[in-house]
């Protein structure tokens, strides 16, 4: 599979959750996002994809709502990560 770099914003205490979930498995933080984002779009059902031309655009809200994708602290533990043995931390 062909690799490519993303850049997203985490708060501060997601990451530092990553970084500890990294040392005690031995796995990469890459290895980690990568594998909850495929669990999480594995579990998800398909959405059609929006007609070229569509008017509509992305909502954009300043507040987090919940459920909502700012709702990113609960990600790794909505993803049911599991990596040898070990939950991601709650």
């Amino acid at each position: 599979m062909g690799m490519t770099t993303a850049s997203i914003r985490l708060p501060r205490d997601l990451k530092a959750r990553y970084g500890d979930l990294s040392r005690a498995t031995g796995r990469t933080i890459n290895y980690l996002m990568t594998e909850a984002l495929e669990q999480y779009l594995e579990r998800e059902p398909r959405h059609d994809m929006a007609p070229e031309h569509s008017s509509a655009q992305p909502e954009e809200s300043s507040t987090p709502t919940e459920g909502s994708a700012r709702d990113v602290p609960e990600a790794p533990k909505a993803a049911g990560l599991a990596i040898s043995g070990m939950q991601a931390p709650t």
